[in-house]
Formats: structure tokens, sequence, C-alpha cells
């Protein structure tokens, strides 16, 4: 039996200050849509601005995330319950949205399937 109540997660890693968009997933449409699941994130933002957590179609996932001119911080581990904190829709990837060009560094835990 093995110890972890999900199978293994994927990993994707964000390092840009380009600001806009910024890819984490892409989508799968064939042969079947799947779905992309975020269980875990580290999050680190050099200065000022606005993340959003969204589908590649650019709805938001998670409301805006503002942070000051210290840039900041945000660490998820797996909920509890072993559901996704967010999942996006069938046959979209996940992206974040910076208002600003900084730095923006993430580590991404997700599954994607059906």
């Amino acid at each position: 039996m093995p110890l972890h109540n999900i199978p293994e997660c994927q990993h994707a890693i964000v390092n840009s200050a380009a600001g806009g968009t910024l890819a984490i997933v892409s989508g799968v449409t064939a042969p079947k849509p799947q779905r992309v699941g975020i269980y875990r994130m580290i999050l680190f933002v050099g200065a000022a601005t606005t993340l959003t957590l969204q589908d590649t179609a650019s709805n938001a996932l998670a409301a805006p995330w503002t942070f000051g001119a210290g840039g900041g911080s945000l660490v998820l581990d797996t909920p509890i319950n072993g559901d996704p904190w967010w999942q996006a829709g069938a046959g979209l990837g996940v992206q974040f949205s910076s208002t600003a060009a900084v730095q923006v560094s993430a580590d991404i835990w997700y599954l994607q399937g059906p």
C-alpha cells in the first residue's frame, strides 16, 4: 500500500521577470481533454505586482494576489482532503498573469488527467 493518498504529482517551475502571461502547464485536448489540478505551490514575488492564477482561456482560478514593493511569498501544501486547490477546465492549461514585469518564481505540483 502506498504512503501517499494521491498519485505522485508532476512538477512545473516558473522563473520569469517578464510580466504579463507566464505559462505553467499547457492544456491537453487530444485524444481526450484533460484537466490540470494544482496540489502544492511555493511562490516568490520580487516586487510590487498583482498576480492572478488563471486557465489558458484567461479565466481566473483564484482571487488576485496583490504584493507590495517588497514582494512576498505564498506556500500551499496538499489540502487535507486530497482535493486540488484549483482545477482548470477540460482541455485548458494553467498560467499566471502578472500586472508588472517583476521576478516571479514558483514551484508547482500538479496532476493532469481526465
